[in-house]
């Protein structure tokens, strides 16, 4: 029994020890694997995602959330959309993804109270409409602006959420009519509690002329409240009362069952003005009826942001009723509410998350002012470049022109001159004495029965000034003078040479001399072949034909005439001999015709 007495305590204390222990590495499995789910759960849905679009996600995440009410879920899905490169995003993706950070906001807000990591979402979200949705005047996501409302309006800065009320009503009012409601009826409860109802007079003429369909329970709801204010300008605050109860009594939207936490938070808030509005007419148990009903809802539900306006109401009814006492308490717990909101630790951080993102904006908008400016100095360096392209491309032009100008005048004094050099040619061939415009220099040959070269012949003027084609050189024989004298007799006088067949031999056949006699005398008096040597004499011809009085025949006929069967031919012979072609000799004839006119 000692024994069982010594030991068991011992092994009491060692199995109590081992259970904590084994109790501690369960834990800390559990956490390990707890920690590690999201993780391991976002790598296989950004599997699952990577065929999905940025929409198919975001629709995905939306009904994740609202079917299956799984908010960590729908975060994860978000979350994958986010992972996609955004450089060649089209103008539909960029607003889902806007709306995939206007849903990530609303989690962490509604779902989990981050309002600060919230803000961050919201503000990406707002920043994406802002920059890319200026073509289409802006995404129509009026809950970013609701949900900023919503998170001000938590910690009391009433400014700031009226100020972005009245964004979302701007954006709704002309993108998405449907959703108005909501923006016009926080603005209406805010203004009317702080007696600031002049300060949406605008936006109450806006949505009195939007004709907004009844198809929410907030726009018929925001209907009754708009004739409300309208009297409460005329201060026939009886009427107001009246038509703040019809809105509340005829449950519009809301009832006190409902589980719903924002319809509850709408019902008290027409708690609120109906008792608002009747504490102006003095109706104590009117007045008493809807503030304990409020409480009751305000302090079940935890609706913490509508204490500070829960207080001020009851205040100021107890001060009607002389209860000065209960009436201090009442604004000194309003105060610790204001300053509990306003002074609190995470409302700081909003702020500075705020202020940080207006320095970002900032950043961004100078970056694109650079961006913008840079661009508009290469355009305007581009315009430099191309106007210095064209004036130097006009200058180079015009030096251009002047030189073809020039050209064209030299080669019109040209043509003047050859032209009259043809006639003069035309006329010394129609006195059987055929000019020679040009003498090529003679071929030697090296024939022991050729001519030296000082037998060849040049062209003199005699006394009367008529142009004598050739003058024998003194070392020319007999034989050869004579030999080219006859043939210059055949040329002139038989009209074979306008034979397309005539040829050399045919020369040797009429004058009965050799073909290779007439080649050297031919060579050695012109310095040219037989067959230039034919071709001036039917090139004058042509001439004479194409300059003469009278009706003129065509230039094939003129051709066939003087023996060429091919105009082409005859036009590079008659170009090589005149140096003109035949239409702008022709023009020069008709030119010169003119002149002595």
């Amino acid at each position: 029994m000692d024994i069982f007495k010594k030991y068991i305590p011992q092994l009491a204390i060692q199995t109590v020890r081992r259970v904590i222990l084994l109790s501690v590495c369960v834990v800390v499995s559990v956490l390990g694997t707890a920690s590690a789910k999201p993780t391991a759960d976002f790598d296989s849905l950004l599997h699952l995602s990577k065929d999905m679009s940025v929409d198919q996600i975001r629709h995905k995440g939306r009904s994740v959330f609202l079917e299956q009410k799984d908010p960590h879920t729908a975060l994860l899905w978000y979350r994958t959309a986010l992972k996609r490169p955004t450089d060649n995003f089209t103008a539909g993706e960029w607003e889902s993804l806007a709306r995939i950070y206007s849903n990530m906001g609303h989690i962490y807000y509604y779902e989990y109270s981050n309002a600060q990591q919230a803000l961050v979402s919201l503000m990406k979200s707002a920043g994406i409409c802002e920059s890319h949705g200026r073509n289409n005047e802006g995404f129509a996501l009026t809950d970013i602006y609701y949900t900023f409302a919503d998170i001000y309006t938590s910690y009391n800065d009433l400014s700031k959420a009226s100020y972005y009320l009245k964004k979302g009503f701007d954006v709704s009012l002309r993108k998405d009519i449907l959703k108005i409601g909501y923006s016009f009826a926080n603005l209406a409860w805010i203004s009317i509690l702080n007696d600031s109802v002049p300060s949406i007079r605008k936006e109450r003429e806006l949505f009195r002329r939007a004709e907004v369909p009844d198809t929410s329970v907030l726009v018929r709801y925001c209907r009754q409240i708009l004739g409300a204010m309208d009297h409460i300008d005329n201060n026939d605050y009886a009427e107001a009362s009246r038509l703040a109860d019809i809105a509340l009594t005829d449950r519009t939207f809301a009832t006190p069952d409902n589980p719903d936490i924002t319809i509850l938070r709408y019902h008290v808030i027409a708690l609120l003005i109906s008792s608002h509005l009747h504490l102006k007419i003095s109706d104590i148990p009117g007045t008493a009826t809807r503030l304990s009903e409020a409480e009751t809802i305000i302090t079940s539900n935890g609706l913490f942001d509508l204490y500070d306006f829960l207080y001020k109401e009851k205040a100021a009814y107890l001060r009607l009723t002389g209860n000065t006492s209960s009436a201090r308490d009442c604004e000194f717990h309003a105060m610790k509410v204001r300053d509990s909101l306003y002074n609190s630790q995470k409302y700081g951080l909003l702020r500075n998350i705020e202020e940080e993102w207006k320095v970002s904006e900032m950043e961004n908008r100078l970056k694109q002012n650079e961006a913008e400016r840079q661009i508009l100095i290469i355009k305007q360096n581009k315009q430099q470049s191309i106007m210095l392209t064209l004036v130097v491309s006009a200058v180079a032009i015009l030096l251009l022109l002047l030189w073809i100008f020039r050209k064209n005048r030299m080669l019109r004094d040209t043509n003047a001159s050859l032209f009259h050099k043809n006639i003069e040619l035309a006329d010394a061939l129609s006195s059987s004495s055929p000019v020679f415009a040009r003498t090529a220099p003679a071929a030697h040959n090296d024939s022991p029965d050729s001519d030296s070269e000082d037998c060849r012949m040049t062209p003199t003027n005699d006394t009367d000034g008529r142009t004598e084609p050739y003058k024998k050189k003194k070392n020319c024989t007999d034989e050869a003078d004579t030999t080219f004298e006859r043939i210059r007799q055949i040329m002139s006088e038989n009209r074979e040479i306008y034979n397309p067949d005539f040829t050399i031999e045919t020369l040797s056949h009429i004058s009965g001399i050799h073909s290779r006699r007439i080649s050297q005398a031919i060579n050695s008096f012109t310095g040219k072949s037989f067959s230039t040597f034919v071709g001036e004499y039917r090139i004058a011809e042509a001439c004479r034909q194409l300059t003469a009085p009278g009706i003129r025949p065509t230039i094939a006929a003129v051709a066939e005439n003087v023996g060429y069967k091919s105009r082409t031919h005859f036009s590079t012979v008659f170009k090589a001999v005149t140096g003109m072609t035949t239409t702008e000799f022709i023009r020069q004839a008709n030119r010169s015709l003119e002149n002595r006119l």
